[in-house]
């Protein structure tokens, strides 16, 4: 059996797209991690790699087992030249729909210049239809990658969100409205606190003051915290004020605690995604492609419904969520913060996040798996060739090798630490740095009014002597204490009648 598509050559041609980790320029910046680049550069001499030698991956070093393989069983003396697409240039075939004509390795091998496309391919019926494809190689998995939640800046008061602007101005001004409807009943009503004392004087002077501005207002406050108050309105007007106001507090406040916790995890839902399905559903943010990449072709190609629908989703978004090239990608998903992501195959993800700054997260569930198979002319006695030998490699163990070696490797981020975790589940000083600003926005007013005191009793130390003085009748200080008055039974002072 000839092993050559084309007789009068002596050798094979193998295309190949340039993807790390399966296919990659030998001594390539961008496919280091940090030591192997620093290391790089303190060589004084980077020998010159030709033909073959040039190239590294997962897809050259399977090509030289393949050829072991077919020279030790079937005795056949393989040869063979690795003709590498660019990243700029790279294309892995697509069909014109008007034309039907293929590009790229695709029609490198229909038309006879290569006789395998080694890829990283992905097995189609819509390219199957047209060539030939060698058992599967290789399963793909296909995850999502999204701005890790610990490191999305998000907008600092986002405690704020469960209730919109309107509501938060609509309940301050109710809650200053009640305090002053308070103050006028206080001094008006006839059965009110300072009313009463007024006329009769039956009771402790000191509570004249329960619903004074000051008072009235903290206790409108307090109430929405959802904490007691030392007096309550007396007459049944500002009890009917007050409970209705209540109401309303309970209300905004448990709606508020509901909602509140959907706004601080929104960023953390992304990375446990367990289905392509359940990614349609999340409109919030946007979800992007590699142009023309294995998980692009898989996904337009798909029979499954949720896998068209994504597709046909990321297809018609604008502006473009579809990226050129998986590095731009990584970088937008950087640089949106928490707005994209990205759908591409687990392998590629993992290589191009291993290096600072670990600011991404591949999310831990697999939306869906594809093939990779080598595609060669239909009725070419190159894929059985093939074929054998990859089930031969598979059975030995030696692709398993080949993805431990090429498709695990570690970086700096690969190393998940506890904490990094627990922070795509717990709720961390991210989520929470809007509560805590409002404790120092609060601490910096009550410093600034501590200020203000302070200054106005330097001024005019007599306004306080004046107010203490005015709020204690005895001699002492302070008001007498009944020790009668929650007994029921008659004071010299009358209290319990009001009580």
């Amino acid at each position: 059996m000839n092993p050559y598509f084309q007789a009068e050559d002596d050798h094979l041609v193998i295309s190949m797209v340039e993807v790390a980790p399966y296919v990659m320029t030998k001594n390539k910046e961008e496919y280091m991690t940090d030591e192997e680049r620093k290391n790089f550069e303190q060589q004084s001499f980077v020998s010159q790699y030709t033909g073959n030698d040039r190239y590294e991956g997962f897809l050259p070093d399977l090509m030289l087992y393949i050829q072991d393989v077919l020279q030790r069983s079937l005795n056949i003396d393989i040869d063979y030249r690795l003709q590498v697409f660019g990243d700029a240039e790279r294309n892995y075939g697509t069909k014109d729909i008007v034309t039907g004509e293929w590009n790229g390795m695709m029609k490198e091998v229909l038309e006879g210049e290569a006789d395998a496309a080694a890829g990283p391919l992905v097995k189609t019926n819509e390219r199957e239809a047209d060539i030939d494809f060698t058992n599967v190689y290789l399963k793909g998995k296909i995850h999502l990658l999204v701005k890790h939640p610990n490191n999305i800046h998000d907008y600092s008061f986002n405690v704020m969100y469960p209730l919109g602007v309107e509501v938060w101005f609509i309940t301050l001004f109710s809650m200053f409205f009640v305090a002053g409807l308070l103050f006028l009943y206080n001094h008006y009503n006839p059965n009110e606190w300072r009313t009463v004392i007024e006329q009769d004087g039956k009771s402790y002077e000191i509570n004249a003051d329960n619903f004074n501005i000051r008072n009235s207002i903290w206790f409108a406050v307090s109430t929405v915290f959802l904490q007691s108050y030392d007096a309550s309105p007396r007459s049944h007007a500002g009890r009917v004020l007050a409970a209705f106001w209540w109401m309303l507090a309970l209300i905004t406040v448990f709606l508020y605690g509901m909602h509140l916790s959907s706004f601080l995890v929104f960023n953390k839902q992304f990375s446990h995604i367990r289905s392509v399905h359940e990614l349609n559903q999340k409109v919030e943010i946007d979800v992007g492609l590699v142009q023309d990449a294995p998980v692009y072709s898989y996904l337009k190609a798909s029979g499954a419904s949720s896998n068209r629908a994504l597709f046909n989703m990321v297809a018609t978004t604008q502006p473009s969520p579809i990226v050129r090239n998986i590095q731009d990608g990584i970088e937008r998903v950087r640089q949106l913060d928490g707005d994209y992501s990205l759908v591409e195959d687990h392998n590629v993800l993992k290589f191009f996040t291993r290096n600072k700054p670990c600011d991404v997260h591949i999310g831990e569930h697999t939306l869906d798996k594809f093939a990779f198979a080598m595609a060669t002319k239909s009725g070419s006695p190159v894929r059985d060739q093939l074929s054998y030998a990859i089930n031969m490699l598979k059975s030995n163990g030696t692709i398993d090798d080949l993805e431990s070696k090429w498709l695990y490797r570690e970086g700096k981020c690969s190393g998940v630490s506890f904490w990094e975790r627990e922070g795509l589940w717990s709720l961390t000083l991210v989520d929470l740095q809007g509560a805590y600003y409002l404790l120092l926005i609060g601490i910096g007013c009550t410093l600034t009014m501590l200020f203000i005191d302070l200054v106005a009793y330097l001024l005019c130390p007599t306004m306080f002597q004046t107010t203490l003085r005015e709020r204690n009748d005895d001699p002492q200080g302070a008001p007498q204490y009944d020790p009668y008055r929650n007994s029921g039974q008659p004071t010299s002072h009358g209290a319990s009648e009001y009580l």
